[in-house]
């Protein structure tokens, strides 16, 4: 945690932190949403204000072998900044 995360939606750029104290932030062209994140098994869940649909979501991330991560939501693909 403490990393920023980089993907996209469509042509849309995103990037999401995670910060040890809980608090998340998103952040895009188009939107930024904070808000708080926590780990429920095997997944990271989040809840932002800031017009996010949905708001509150769980989502697994996977590994892919190449030093980037699959989202469960979307199939984004995230790259560590």
């Amino acid at each position: 945690m403490g990393n920023t995360l980089k993907g996209k939606v469509g042509l849309m750029t995103v990037r999401v932190i995670h910060r040890e104290d809980g608090t998340s932030s998103l952040r895009s062209i188009m939107r930024n949403a904070d808000g708080r994140w926590s780990i429920e098994g095997n997944q990271i869940c989040v809840d932002r204000e800031g017009g996010m649909k949905p708001p509150a979501h769980c989502q697994s991330l996977e590994r892919t072998g190449d030093g980037k991560y699959r989202s469960s939501m979307r199939g984004m693909i995230l790259t560590v900044e």
